[in-house]
């Protein structure tokens, strides 16, 4: 009865400090990158921008030859821009607001991805609340089309955690 019990509160305190740093992750992020929510576009997203309204009017049927235009790193954020523009329009708050969404998402694959491997919470919560508040994870916020790096950086823990189990 007593392994029960312990087995009960591990598993319940385990999902509480889970939450907990997503909540952590959350209001860190919103609160030190906040400033980052009036930035609007910046020389490279217009002229991202700019390439992608008249490059064709269908982008998506000429991949290859946006990808001998632009080069394999551009072309990435070239799409990118152009789809946020397509769904949002020019709205630089809801612009900014993906990249910071973006960028919790990788905080909380981090988390995960660090309590797996390493098996400390402690560490997991001090690497996930360093990479939400450091100046040089956040520095890819100034570009919109930087947003795109804390998508890859997301999707690789995970990749690497499912490599891992």
């Amino acid at each position: 009865m007593k392994k029960l019990y312990y087995e009960y509160v591990r598993k319940y305190s385990t999902r509480n400090i889970f939450l907990l740093t997503i909540f952590l992750c959350i209001i860190l992020n919103f609160f030190f990158l906040r400033i980052v929510l009036k930035n609007g576009l910046t020389g490279d997203d217009w002229d991202l921008l700019f390439s992608y309204k008249t490059f064709d009017p269908q982008p998506l049927n000429r991949i290859s030859d946006a990808w001998m235009f632009k080069g394999p790193y551009v072309t990435i954020q070239f799409y990118y821009i152009g789809l946020l523009e397509a769904i949002f329009g020019i709205n630089y708050l809801l612009f900014n607001i993906i990249n910071l969404l973006f960028k919790i998402f990788a905080s909380i694959t981090l988390f995960i991805l660090i309590s797996k491997i390493f098996k400390n919470f402690l560490l997991a919560i001090y690497s996930a609340i360093i990479f939400s508040i450091i100046h040089s994870s956040a520095g890819a916020l100034m570009y919109v089309v930087k947003g795109t790096e804390y998508l890859a950086i997301g999707f690789m823990n995970l990749f690497f955690l499912y490599y891992y189990r």
